[in-house]
């Protein structure tokens, strides 16, 4: 979980202040489920963003993540775009799909190859690994484009192994949008001997999700002056269950 830009699970926030939080799963991984104080609020996550109403108590967050294991009998070849805001190119960024990577160049283009079908966390962080951007895409088998989910992800359909193109837009609040996939494979003309890409044809969408769970204990506490902490950690291998919890105390 990130505040700031910060990777913690203790954080520590102003009085009254709406604090927003980046959920981002391991790589394998998606969220199931979140909870402040107990309370479900999963439906409030968007694009991995949490952002909670004005906050005067310590909280606690708890989020529940299962295995999504890519399925690696199909892989693409990544070869995407990304502009800010204002449709200009963004520059030497990183960009992670699932833990494969790639570069910007001065055009804002990057490739990644081999990516395989399924579920995968996108990053896009700076030259200073600052996190600038993240979302969550799921590939899939059918025509050849792009559907925006409620939560704000995104499923992109292509054929198998297809070579793709994503156009992703970056927001200022770090929010990507995923505009357009285009199908770029090469595909040889038998009659000129000439390449064009190809187009997608309609196959069945995957939407793996095995049942192992693990979970993230996050509280939430204020600003005080004193700089006194007791952070305690436990791991639980019960299940397959992850869990952190972090206190501050004055």
């Amino acid at each position: 979980m990130f505040y700031n830009s910060v990777r913690g699970t203790n954080f520590t926030v102003e009085r009254l202040s709406e604090p927003r939080f980046l959920i981002l799963p391991e790589n394998g991984w998606c969220v199931a489920k979140v909870t402040l104080n107990g309370e479900d609020v999963t439906a409030q996550l968007m694009s991995g963003y949490l952002t909670l109403p004005a906050v005067y108590e310590d909280k606690t967050i708890a989020v529940e993540t299962v295995v999504a294991p890519p399925d690696t009998d199909s892989t693409h070849g990544i070869s995407g775009t990304i502009t800010d805001e204002n449709g200009n190119p963004v520059p030497n960024a990183t960009v992670d799909i699932g833990g494969n990577t790639g570069k910007t160049d001065e055009n804002g283009n990057f490739t990644i190859p081999n990516v395989p079908d399924g579920y995968h966390p996108v990053t896009i962080t700076d030259k200073d690994g600052n996190i600038i951007g993240y979302t969550e895409i799921e590939f899939g088998r059918g025509e050849t484009g792009v559907t925006a989910k409620e939560n704000g992800t995104y499923l992109l359909n292509s054929q198998k192994n297809a070579d793709l193109k994503p156009e992703l837009a970056l927001s200022a609040n770090g929010v990507v949008t995923v505009q357009k996939v285009t199908d770029i494979t090469p595909v040889k003309n038998a009659d000129t001997g000439l390449t064009s890409p190809r187009a997608g044809a309609a196959v069945g969408i995957l939407l793996p999700c095995a049942f192992l769970a693990a979970a993230l204990w996050i509280l939430l506490s204020f600003k005080r002056k004193s700089n006194k902490q007791n952070l305690i950690n436990n791991q639980a291998a019960q299940n397959h269950s992850r869990f952190c919890a972090a206190f501050l105390r004055v």
